[in-house]
């Protein structure tokens, strides 16, 4: 009786699990931009000039040397492994998901994740990743800033342009693809702009 009480305390429930699977799921996303950085930002650096060129993150470190080469196979295996494997397995996951469950199960238990996109559009999340990637990638990629800012800029063009052209208007809600239309449009202004 009272023994089987406290077991039951202690066992979560398969609900409570799923929901912080999903809590789990949703903070990774929403963090992939940032820790995509950090895990490439020993590869963004600046050229400050009389050829020295430093990490932008930490000026005192000197890129391109005997040091910073011998740690650079590690620090792309871990950004590639990283950045990888986040859009791979959320596409094995939705994918695998969309096929087990019927439409309104899915939508409603991962509506986070799919539900502000049209049905068909599902897997829209892994664009939105990839977009962030991009980014993250053309930033540590290049050492001047104010090259960064143009090809960021640019890239955040190129990707606006190839959605209006495209016409995914991936959103259920009309507001929602124009929210998106913007925060790139002002993502341009602002880096260009300075």
């Amino acid at each position: 009786g009272k023994a089987d009480g406290k077991r039951a305390l202690l066992r979560p429930s398969p609900a409570l699990i799923g929901a912080g699977g999903r809590g789990y799921l949703q903070t990774i996303l929403l963090l992939y931009l940032p820790l995509m950085y950090a895990a490439l930002r020993y590869v963004d650096c600046t050229n400050v000039g009389d050829g020295i060129v430093v990490m932008t993150s930490n000026p005192q470190r000197r890129c391109y040397t005997a040091a910073w080469n011998s740690l650079l196979p590690l620090i792309l295996i871990v950004a590639l492994g990283y950045g990888l494997s986040v859009p791979v397995a959320l596409a094995v996951f939705l994918r695998r998901k969309h096929s087990q469950l019927d439409p309104i199960a899915f939508g409603s238990r991962y509506a986070f994740l799919v539900a502000k996109y049209k049905p068909e559009l599902f897997w829209y999340e892994l664009a939105i990743l990839g977009r962030k990637l991009a980014v993250v990638v053309a930033v540590c990629a290049l050492q001047s800033p104010t090259v960064k800012a143009t090809v960021v800029a640019l890239l955040m063009l190129a990707l606006r342009a190839g959605a209006a052209v495209a016409g995914h208007k991936p959103y259920v809600e009309a507001h929602h693809n124009v929210l998106d239309a913007l925060t790139l449009d002002g993502s341009v202004v602002l880096l260009w702009g300075g």
